[in-house]
């Protein structure tokens, strides 16, 4: 199984995927780190913030 390099989130299917200025897949990455070969803040993925509210 393949893990994003920056969050270690589980890439178990494409559509988790981030994507390159061009719209296409990077698989290195998930769609909550790289969006359109843009970085997003690190408190994107859904468990963070509702982490976040439970705290």
């Amino acid at each position: 199984m393949k893990y994003c390099l920056r969050c270690g989130m589980p890439l178990d299917m494409p559509a988790l995927y981030g994507t390159d200025a061009e719209g296409k897949g990077v698989s290195e990455y998930c769609c909550y780190c790289l969006e359109k070969g843009c970085w997003l803040p690190r408190k994107s993925q859904p468990e963070e913030k509702q982490n976040e509210k439970n705290n």
